[in-house]
């Protein structure tokens, strides 16, 4: 749970896309990674005025203040590093009510570390006032052994959806490196408008960055959702499916592929089946640079 270079560049994005930022919470009190450097490329890609004092400090809440921040708080499982609020994430909240609402509910790397993900996930929503905003940066591939989960960035477009009352103002995926200049960025899309997985050709551990917009409270959540590839084939008509099913027995080529060894004929789909996914995975994403992450109002 540290602040550091994408963490701050989504923070800096944000407020200078304009969403409000006087009441900020942090789910876990954040330390700060950010050095000189850091804060003088945000400064550069944002326009921002953060003051290089900020290398000095142990904890993120002068740099929301800087942003503009009126009030910083912090919520966690205790109070051993201060925070204001406490409560496990791993359960909902007390008598059905949050300890209150936030303009930007800020996560730099907690969630992953709640084992009931879904309740943690309800909770940090519950915590957004209408209008306010979801900031987080999550570990994506390549965190093995980091927390709990490996997290994937559909969660995020299947969670933050207008049925829990949010909207997505956008996901990527960044390579995680003290270099910004040499750190690749990828906005991506909802896999289920694209209609393939976000596969990136990523070369060093990925953070998924998130900011949604809390726009209706919702009292009851809708039921869980599935992810959405299979959910398009399971909502496919019987009848479309048999159509298919026919055309592709009905073909030399699926017959020819049949008499082959099983053997063969396994490793082959599994080739063309990793060949699909590369191949729709261009679909799902665009390399992007910093400054694009100011794209979310």
């Amino acid at each position: 749970m540290a602040l550091s270079y994408w963490e701050a560049s989504l923070a800096a994005a944000a407020r200078v896309a304009g969403i409000p930022f006087q009441r900020v919470l942090m789910l876990g009190r954040q330390t700060s990674l950010l050095s000189v450097d850091v804060v003088d490329h945000v400064n550069r890609a944002y326009g921002t005025r953060l003051q290089s004092g900020l290398a000095t400090e142990k904890w993120a809440e002068p740099f929301f203040q800087q942003l503009g921040a009126g009030e910083v708080s912090s919520l966690d499982y205790s109070d051993y590093e201060g925070a204001q609020y406490t409560h496990d994430m791993n359960q909902p909240w007390p008598n059905g009510t949050p300890p209150g609402q936030f303009d930007v509910v800020f996560d730099g790397g907690t969630l992953e570390h709640v084992f009931n993900l879904s309740q943690g996930l309800l909770n940090a929503m519950s915590l957004v006032r209408v209008g306010g905003h979801y900031l987080g940066a999550s570990p994506g591939d390549g965190w093995l052994g980091h927390g709990f989960h490996q997290l994937q960035p559909e969660l995020f477009f299947r969670f933050f959806t207008s049925e829990r009352g949010f909207v997505i103002k956008g996901v990527w995926l960044a390579e995680f490196g003290r270099e910004p200049e040499s750190s690749h960025l990828f906005k991506l899309k909802d896999p289920a408008e694209c209609g393939c997985r976000n596969l990136v050709p990523g070369r060093r551990p990925l953070t998924i960055l998130v900011c949604a917009e809390k726009t209706t409270e919702v009292a009851v959540p809708p039921v869980w959702p599935g992810q959405s590839n299979y959910t398009a084939m399971w909502q496919g008509s019987s009848e479309t499916s048999e159509m298919a099913k026919r055309s592709a027995i009905g073909s030399l080529k699926h017959l020819a592929f049949g008499l082959l060894p099983k053997t063969l004929r396994s490793t082959i789909k599994a080739r063309l089946i990793a060949k699909k996914h590369e191949r729709l995975a261009l679909k799902s994403w665009e390399e992007a640079t910093i400054v694009q992450l100011d794209r979310l109002a």
